[in-house]
């Protein structure tokens, strides 16, 4: 049996930075993103760069979550641009955030297996083709995927502590190699004034893609209100320190040829350059650890797209099967199978036409999910600025407009930037097929999501209400039952979460407002309230006599307000 309700209370602070940090998967990104860095721009201000959109990212999130303290929803970006610009905007970025999710997830797989089978051979002696290492990771994913979130959090915890402290460990034995001195380089914001910064502030801003995920486990979260602000802050910043510091410590040890050697070695520079103050054991600790980082990236988005699935299914944007969970463990059963049939087509095809997993899969791919998140950010940022131009509530000026307004104008610098030196993201000369592609996708993916939103407005107008509300989209269906709860505690509703007024541009407003309604708990009223479920403890106009157990009060007549059922008072 499946429900539509996630697990509740199950992650604190802690494990949601792991989920987050995962995503962003610091091993790789340190010994990854900034050779590559260093190679492609040829610019070594690669600290101050993540400095740069660490502060950005800061700015954008004092308004991201403000607006998850009215909001929790799996959908995260969906669901605010929804609630913010409108459900035809919502939806087109749902479409833009599963591929650019997919992307990143399916391209780890090429990377594992790329750069483990040359290891592998080191190790063992064999070197087994790519595609079975591929494989391999993608079955673990898969099992993990329709397991609890505590599961995949705790396994998420172990691998990343390992990772952080193996880079921690190498950057500050870079310290101490014969060849180091300490360079200003890193460090001098001059350095992002020369041609190639552009594309070095992106290649930045991928090293902390998974930030913004913290909202996607909101639903699941102890606390949301407090749990999601501080591990997006913790985040940010702890990811900050990190980047910076490595960075710094790799290029003050390579001394004046950094860039030459980051551009002959690669990321094998983060790993030689401590070699012989560590040993060849801590070398290959280290290796062993780089693939770690990508399986957890894996765990992590896999977990993120399974979420997003759910939250799209629930509200009937996809097929209602992927709106279910699994009752003893909250997991979305088949938005997680549903991701894993993809990786498991994607393996296969690349294998089958002998495509490149490392460049053309995990590079490519990589590269294509950084500019559909960077494009996210920019939109939700603006999503939060229309969101409180709408919603009454006790938010300061702050929060809610100067911040919000600021990070989109920066924002909408960075993905300027990032379509323009498109052709230097992707290694390719200018004019090549991913320059074009990529955007023409996005645009394709956004054009065919804003159209199926309208769609469904003419076709299915309870279910276009609905976009965007999450758990309680079922309220704007007249007829639809209540879901299955595994833990009907309602502490995770956030106050201001309300139905009424949602009167977007091309949105119908709904009135239904509930005076004192607790939003967002685990049992969903429908409208026809005879459905007698005790606890739900929806409050309204009290009504005298009313005779249905558990609910505090009733619900009045509501003239006019177009809703099945609302104009009869009480419990009828």
């Amino acid at each position: 049996m499946l429900t539509n309700a996630l697990a509740r209370n199950r992650l604190g602070v802690a494990s949601v930075v792991f989920f987050v940090m995962s995503a962003a998967a610091p091993l790789t990104v340190v010994a990854g993103v900034v050779p590559t860095g260093l190679a492609v721009t040829g610019l070594t201000a690669i600290s101050i760069a993540f400095v740069a959109v660490a502060l950005v990212l800061a700015v954008f999130s004092v308004g991201y979550v403000a607006m998850a303290r009215h909001i929790a929803n799996a959908g995260a970006f969906y669901a605010y641009v929804s609630r913010g610009l409108g459900r035809p905007l919502g939806v087109a970025a749902a479409w833009v955030a599963l591929a650019a999710y997919n992307s990143f997830q399916v391209a780890s797989y090429g990377g594992i297996g790329a750069i483990a089978a040359p290891l592998f051979a080191e190790w063992f002696g064999i070197q087994p083709p790519w595609w079975l290492i591929a494989l391999a990771a993608w079955a673990l994913v898969a099992v993990l995927g329709v397991r609890d979130v505590a599961v995949n959090g705790k396994v998420l915890a172990t691998l990343l502590v390992a990772e952080i402290i193996l880079v921690v460990l190498f950057s500050l034995a870079d310290l101490t190699t014969a060849g180091f001195v300490p360079s200003t380089a890193p460090l001098d914001p001059g350095g992002l004034a020369g041609a190639g910064a552009g594309a070095l502030l992106v290649m930045a801003v991928t090293g902390f893609v998974g930030f913004e995920q913290s909202v996607v486990f909101s639903e699941e979260s102890r606390d949301p209100r407090r749990t999601v602000p501080r591990a997006t802050y913790l985040s940010i910043l702890l990811i900050t320190a990190l980047y910076a510091f490595s960075a710094w410590a790799m290029i003050s040890a390579a001394g004046p040829n950094a860039v030459h050697r980051a551009t002959t070695e690669g990321p094998e520079l983060f790993f030689t350059l401590p070699a012989a103050e560590l040993g060849d054991l801590a070398v290959d600790l280290g290796h062993a650890l780089f693939l770690t980082s990508l399986i957890a990236a894996m765990i992590s988005f896999h977990n993120i797209i399974a979420r997003y699935t759910f939250s799209l299914g629930r509200e009937g944007v996809l097929p209602r099967t992927f709106g279910r969970t699994v009752p003893a463990t909250g997991a979305p059963k088949n938005g997680s199978l549903a991701q894993s049939a993809l990786g498991l087509l994607v393996i296969l095809t690349y294998a089958t036409l002998g495509w490149d997993p490392l460049v053309q899969l995990f590079f490519w791919g990589g590269t294509t999910g950084a500019l559909g998140v960077l494009l996210l950010i920019t939109v939700t940022s603006a999503a939060v600025i229309g969101f409180f131009l709408r919603t009454p509530c006790d938010e300061s000026i702050w929060h809610r407009a100067i911040a919000p307004t600021c990070a989109t104008l920066l924002l909408l610098a960075f993905t300027t930037a990032a379509f323009t030196t498109i052709a230097t993201l992707f290694g390719v000369t200018p004019g090549s097929p991913p320059t074009w592609t990529v955007p023409l996708a996005y645009t394709l993916l956004a054009a065919a999501g804003a159209t199926w939103s309208l769609t469904l407005r003419l076709t299915r107008p309870t279910t276009y209400e609905g976009i965007g509300w999450g758990a309680r989209s079922t309220r704007f269906h007249p007829t639809e039952e209540a879901p299955p709860t595994t833990n009907p505690d309602a502490s995770n509703s956030l106050p201001g979460d309300s139905l009424p007024g949602d009167s977007l541009p091309g949105n119908s407003p709904v009135s239904d407002s509930l005076p004192g309604a607790v939003p967002d708990t685990d049992v969903t009223v429908s409208w026809a309230l005879s459905s007698n479920l005790p606890g739900a403890n929806v409050a309204a106009r009290k009504v005298p006599n009313s005779d249905i157990p558990g609910v505090n009060g009733s619900v009045s007549g509501i003239p006019g307000s177009g809703i099945p059922g609302s104009d009869t008072p009480g419990g009828a």
